[in-house]
């Protein structure tokens, strides 16, 4: 019981720390696996719910939410369907 106790505790201490994702980097997220479902791994790690981007300062996800607006408009403009596919429309 006392383990279980720890363990809920941790878990909780470390989502305190977390920052909300923001809907700019989830739409990015979407767009950008719809496009290619190999990089999924690499946006999820770091701009998805539980990314780098979230675990830090409010600067630091400001900077990512900067970045997923600037990656969402280079896939939507991309002529390789980003226009195309419905998770990349505004």
């Amino acid at each position: 019981m006392k383990r279980l106790r720890v363990l809920v505790l941790l878990a909780g201490a470390a989502a305190c720390g977390r920052i909300a994702q923001s809907p700019e980097c989830s739409k990015y997220m979407d767009c950008a696996i719809a496009l290619d479902p190999f990089v999924t791994r690499q946006v999820n790690g770091q701009y998805g719910r539980t990314g780098t981007c979230w675990a830090t300062t409010q600067q630091t996800a400001d900077t990512c939410t900067m970045v997923c607006v600037r990656e969402l408009a280079e896939l939507r403009a991309n002529a390789d369907g980003g226009m195309t596919a419905p998770e990349c429309q505004p």
